[in-house]
């Protein structure tokens, strides 16, 4: 056992040290040391100690600390005992730190300010890399020092935080001797943090604020982000007050790896982006290698992502190329930790659909919709982290029309700014589009008030139009797109004027009396040939594949407007057009959130709930020839027609 190292001659608040004496002998409890013959060195661990006299000169080096206001030599040669690391071959073992926290423990009133640094070496002590009995007289003492000296919790907090990361724990367990499992580790935690919630419940802000810092940056791996996620749920259990803040937490991580998935993917290489489709399960254009899921309109939904459990702890650098395996581990990784948040979802929520939902079921969603309301819903394009709320409403018709409420609201609001109002227009669309558990009465209403609205929209405001202008007109097309692209999915629930559909209405062409289709639908004649033109500035994929769906159940005729818009369109290429034709300010941006969930775990989750494309009845027989010959863009390998250029 390492003794304590012998300084030269120092003086101490005014007195003198004796030459040759340990700085941690102490006068009031030891014999004097005699200058005519060397002292006894005294071995701060040594055995023969004994612990009445060893307490004394811990109880020493405090005193002396506190009284000189904090220049104890004593007190600095205990703390670097304590802070020594275990490698270092002169480190106290765990038998011997274990001894010194017992000795604290009765004098822990004089841990005061000036002896803060010794309990802040002692809250950074690796504690996790020690066996099982060293960690109970740790946490006691812990316990201990937070009950007597409150100020010390957020240290504490943050230190207990970090030990529910992988990474933390790993690295303990590497410089230790690697007694304890992580899961031994993150149990302990989680139960002195319990406790120390039970001490001073105002805690919690403190807790958020070091669980918010010690969250895995983006960039590492799986592993990181799982366990770290699965670690903040089990917080939830004994610290509700934290929920919101928490899940919120964990909703603006996982967005932000959507987003980055999304900017990875629009930074490939033509050629990569087909690979890289090929491996997700996304066909893409065979011209402009993007993908056709961007219509939402006839997926292939076959190919699935693989999942593996990568152990790795390596950080990705920022600068390096972007690879298509760096990609599909970014994709993984999401669809681990959004598989997570499903299945805490599934114990909060209603096993199946339910008509009445309980208070505390609609508490849940709709502090699921506040997550989805301000983290999705302001985010531009996000591919997956929506679905949990696409899922989560279909667990109720109640969860549903609070959602479909919010959105119509929304995107029906002219004093919101227009990149929200057609947000809100996307997330319609593609919700009542997809959802295979609304109701066909929930279906009509919403295209009922959308057609409604779009009606008076064109009675106010299509005096101010003379040409297409997605700048100005934005919401009015979001909202036009929206009951273009619903009809297309949802052409069977829309037709007939009751609530439910008769005999007749199963036919393959419905009667050709618009009045035979949902009310308010007759508006869409009056929309496509008013000035606001949206055939122009709407999706080309949205307004062919409704061109030929309105066209075989004698809706409306779209193709002369279609033809006339082509044809405008080519008088005026080179005047500050796109190359598409159609000018940049006055083409609408196309996103349908809800278009085919491709992340192999989590899609089980959603599969049983979502409406997958099916070709219209009669509609592809009869254009089959027509369209070999045009060579038409809108098929796809499968032979289903799925509306993309």
């Amino acid at each position: 056992m390492a003794a304590l190292s012998v300084p030269p001659p120092a003086r101490v608040g005014g007195k003198g040290v004796k030459r040759g004496a340990s700085i941690l002998d102490d006068d009031s409890s030891m014999a004097s040391v005699d200058s005519d013959r060397p002292p006894k060195k005294v071995r701060f661990m040594d055995e023969n100690l004994g612990n009445a006299l060893r307490s004394k000169v811990i109880s020493a080096a405090l005193q002396e600390q506190n009284e000189t206001g904090g220049k104890s030599l004593r007190f600095e040669e205990l703390r670097r005992k304590l802070t020594t690391r275990m490698s270092d071959p002169t480190a106290l073992d765990s038998a011997e730190l274990d001894q010194i926290l017992q000795h604290l423990m009765p004098v822990i009133s004089q841990l005061d300010r000036h002896c803060s640094p010794l309990v802040g070496d002692i809250i950074h002590m690796n504690w996790a890399g020690r066996p099982v009995a060293f960690q109970r007289t740790y946490m006691a003492f812990l316990l201990h020092i937070l009950s007597a000296h409150p100020r010390h919790i957020p240290k504490a907090v943050q230190m207990l935080v970090r030990h529910l990361t992988y990474e933390t724990v790993k690295d303990a367990q590497r410089s230790g001797v690697g007694f304890n499992t992580r899961h031994d580790v993150f149990a302990t935690v989680h139960k002195v943090l319990f406790t120390i919630l039970g001490l001073a419940p105002t805690t919690w802000t403190a807790l958020f604020a070091a669980l918010s810092a010690a969250f895995p940056f983006k960039a590492q791996k799986k592993i990181h982000q799982t366990t770290y996620i699965d670690n903040l749920l089990k917080i939830i259990d004994y610290a509700p007050a934290a929920k919101t803040k928490i899940l919120g937490l964990i909703f603006e991580k996982m967005i932000q790896i959507d987003v980055e998935i999304q900017i990875n993917l629009d930074d490939l290489d033509e050629g990569e982006g087909e690979e890289l489709d090929k491996q997700l399960g996304q066909p893409t254009d065979s011209k402009t290698g993007q993908n056709q899921s961007d219509s939402g309109i006839g997926e292939d939904e076959d190919a699935e992502d693989s999942d593996s459990d990568d152990d790795e702890d390596d950080d990705l650098e920022s600068g390096e190329p972007r690879t298509l395996e760096m990609i599909q581990e970014t994709v993984d990784k999401l669809d681990a930790m959004l598989n997570m948040v499903f299945a805490y979802y599934s114990k909060c929520l209603p096993k199946e659909s339910v008509k009445e939902p309980g208070q505390e079921d609609v508490e849940t969603f709709e502090l699921l919709l506040h997550f989805f309301d301000n983290v999705v819903l302001t985010t531009f394009k996000s591919q997956y982290v929506q679905f949990l709320v696409f899922w989560a409403a279909q667990k109720s018709p109640v969860f549903m029309d609070i959602f479909l409420g919010m959105l119509v609201e929304r995107a029906m609001d002219n004093t919101k700014p227009q990149v929200a109002r057609q947000a809100a227009a996307a997330y319609i669309a593609s919700f009542v589009a997809r959802a295979k558990l609304l109701e066909r009465d929930a279906v009509r209403s919403v295209v009922h008030m959308l057609c409604m609205w779009l009606e008076k929209f064109l009675q106010d405001r299509e005096i101010e139009c003379t040409s297409p202008n997605v700048r100005k007109f934005g919401g009015f097309y979001a909202v036009t797109q929206a009951i273009l692209y619903i009809f297309c999915f949802r052409w069977r629930d829309l037709r007939g004027k009751g609530s439910k559909a008769s005999d007749d209405e199963t036919t393959e062409h419905p009667a050709e009396d618009p009045q035979a289709w949902a009310p308010g639908l007759q508006v869409i004649e009056r929309l496509i040939t008013s000035k606001f033109n949206p055939l122009k500035v709407c999706s080309p994929a949205v307004v062919n594949q409704f061109a030929d769906v309105a066209n075989h159940f004698n809706l409306v005729y779209c193709f002369s407007i279609i033809e006339r818009n082509k044809r405008g369109n080519l008088f005026n290429i080179g005047a500050g057009v796109s190359t598409a034709g159609y000018p940049e300010a006055t083409q609408l941006e196309t996103y349908f959130p809800f278009d085919p969930f491709k992340l192999s775990t989590t899609r089980s989750w959603v599969d049983p709930f979502y409406v997958q494309w099916e070709p219209i009845p009669g509609l592809g027989a009869e254009e089959e020839d027509e369209e070999e010959d045009s060579g038409d863009e809108t098929g796809d390998s499968d032979g289903d027609d799925n509306g993309d250029e």
